[in-house]
C-alpha cells in the first residue's frame, strides 16, 4: 500500500507550533501526511520537524489576521486545520481577530481555492448545515480525511444511496462499522481508498495522471508558481527551498 507520504498528501495546520497544534502535527505525521505548519514565527518552530521524517513537516509564516498569508499557507493543501487560539489578548491579537476573523479568513481562502461553501464545524452542527445547504437532500459523496471525529456524523450528511469515501484518519482511525447502520441511514456505500489500488496498471496511471494534466491545461486545476529561476541560479533556488521561503512550485528555466 502506498502511504500518504508517498502520495504527497498535504495538510496545512494553523497554530501547528502551539500547545495543542504540536500534538495534532505529531498525529498527522504518524498518519503519513506532509504537513505545512502555519505559524507567525516559523523560525521558532524547529521543535516540530523531529516529529516526522526529513522534509515531512514544513513550518511556514502565516497570520490569520492577514488574508494574503492565509491564502499562501493553504495553497495546494488537501485539508486545512485551524488550531489558533489565545488565552489573553495582546495588542492586535484580540479574541475577535484570532478566534472569529481568523477562522473566517481560513474559510475564505478555502472558497477562493474552489470550495463553493464552507462550514466551520467547530462552531455549528455540520450535519444540520449540510442539510440546510442541500435543502434536506444531503450530498452525493463525502471525502473524509479526518476519520474518527467526523465519520459517524458524516453519514448523516449523505443522501440515500450516497457514498462515504474515507482516505485518512487525522483524528484517529474509524471504529469498526456495523453494516446494518449503512442500511438504516439510506443504503449507503462505504469505501476506504488508497492511491496504489487506483494506479495498479500502467494504463490506469496514465489515465489518471492524464486527467490531472488536462485539468491544469483547461484551468480547472490552478497551480501556484512561487518563482522562476534561470538554470544558472539553481543554487539560489535551492537556498530558497532550504530556508522554507517558498509557497507553491519553483521552476528552473534553461
Amino acid at each position: 500500500m502506498i502511504s500518504r507520504w508517498e502520495q504527497g498528501s498535504l495538510v496545512t495546520v494553523f497554530g501547528g507550533s502551539g500547545f495543542v497544534g504540536r500534538h495534532a502535527v505529531r498525529a498527522l505525521a504518524g498518519d503519513g501526511w506532509r504537513i505545512r505548519a502555519a505559524t507567525r514565527r516559523p523560525d521558532l518552530a524547529g521543535h516540530l520537524q523531529p516529529m516526522g521524517v526529513v522534509g515531512q513537516i514544513q513550518p511556514v509564516q502565516a497570520n490569520l489576521r492577514y488574508p494574503d498569508s492565509v491564502a499562501r499557507a493553504v495553497e495546494g493543501a488537501e485539508a486545512v486545520v485551524n488550531l489558533v487560539g489565545i488565552l489573553v489578548k495582546s495588542g492586535p491579537q484580540t479574541f475577535h481577530a484570532v478566534h472569529v476573523a481568523g477562522a473566517r479568513a481560513a474559510a475564505k481562502a478555502a472558497r477562493e481555492a474552489g470550495a463553493s461553501d464552507t462550514i466551520l464545524y467547530s462552531k455549528v452542527d455540520f450535519a444540520d448545515e449540510v442539510k440546510r445547504l442541500t435543502d434536506g437532500r444531503g450530498v452525493d459523496v463525502i471525502y473524509d480525511s479526518v476519520g474518527q471525529t467526523t465519520f459517524t456524523k458524516g453519514l448523516d450528511c449523505l443522501r440515500p444511496r450516497g457514498t462515504m469515501v474515507v482516505y485518512g484518519q487525522a483524528s484517529g482511525p474509524v471504529a469498526p462499522v456495523d453494516t446494518g447502520l449503512l442500511s438504516t441511514k439510506g443504503c449507503l456505500y462505504l469505501t476506504r481508498v488508497n492511491l496504489g489500488t487506483y494506479t495498479a496498471t500502467r494504463q490506469e496511471l496514465e489515465e489518471r495522471s492524464g486527467d490531472i494534466f488536462r485539468w491544469v491545461g483547461s484551468g480547472q486545476l490552478k497551480l501556484h508558481v512561487y518563482a522562476e529561476f534561470p538554470l544558472s541560479e539553481a543554487a539560489k533556488a535551492q537556498s530558497a527551498l532550504e530556508h522554507r521561503e517558498t509557497t507553491g512550485k519553483v521552476l528552473l528555466v534553461p
